[in-house]
């Protein structure tokens, strides 16, 4: 996949894992006290081996078409992380996640790596739905959500396990028909 250009700042891109690695090691560390509520598997990001290795399970993950992993480049530095993970091909769906730099927040990039990965959704990988879970007090998510206009379709009950507990999840969707871009 070629790098996508989104706009003047903002780019999503392969990762290449041995480049990289410092950019992402340096981003997560800076925003371990944000990511830790919502996302405790950063805390195993703590050196180059560990996210080279994370990196690269995600490049082959990736080429094997399980899922699409991309890094989120702000003119020209690593900020972010954006992906389909469970993707299925025969019912045409996948699961978003994401991640931004701390330092990088209230931008707008985000939501602008997130309008870019629904474009490569609906009309690179052909899906019909995709999915945004976010727990139900992840404010910042779910604002995310919402801008781009995605629909509520429910609320999960204890659907993650998170540093301090079960949480309730928000389970929004995007179906092709209903993004401007498709």
């Amino acid at each position: 996949m070629q790098p996508q250009q989104i706009d003047a700042e903002l780019t999503l891109r392969l990762p290449d894992p041995q480049r990289d690695a410092p950019a992402v090691l340096a981003a997560v560390c800076a925003s371990q006290s944000e990511f830790y509520p919502w996302l405790p598997w950063a805390t195993e990001l703590q050196t180059i081996t560990a996210v080279t290795t994370w990196l690269q399970a995600g490049v082959t993950r990736t080429q094997a078409g399980e899922t699409l992993e991309l890094v989120i480049e702000a003119r020209g530095q690593v900020v972010g992380w954006i992906g389909l993970r469970h993707i299925d091909r025969w019912n045409r769906w996948a699961e978003v996640g994401y991640w931004l730099s701390t330092p990088m927040t209230g931008r707008g990039i985000m939501t602008r790596a997130l309008r870019a990965m629904l474009d490569l959704s609906f009309t690179q990988q052909h899906l019909e739905k995709v999915i945004l879970v976010a727990a139900t007090d992840n404010r910042p998510s779910n604002r995310v959500a919402q801008s781009l206009g995605f629909q509520l379709d429910g609320t999960l009950r204890h659907n993650c396990r998170l540093a301090d507990g079960y949480h309730d999840e928000n389970e929004w969707s995007m179906l092709a028909t209903e993004w401007p871009q498709s």
